[in-house]
């Protein structure tokens, strides 16, 4: 399981409330207070000063 999933440090482009946001992946395969999810990133822009984000792979723009 998650064998597909991209690695920790890589950048990828994220659809989050219908903006494209671009997000650098901290950590794969990881949980919130409710879920499980494919990664946890922070957006470049902010780095760690900013909230983490919780995604799936599907969300991603490209891949």
């Amino acid at each position: 399981m998650g064998s597909y999933l991209f690695g920790v440090g890589r950048k990828v482009e994220v659809i989050v409330n219908n903006e494209l946001v671009e997000m650098l992946i901290i950590g794969n395969c990881v949980a919130d207070n409710n879920n499980m999810h494919d990664y946890a990133g922070v957006p470049v822009s902010t780095g760690f000063k900013g909230k983490i984000y919780y995604f799936e792979h599907r969300e991603l723009v490209a891949r």
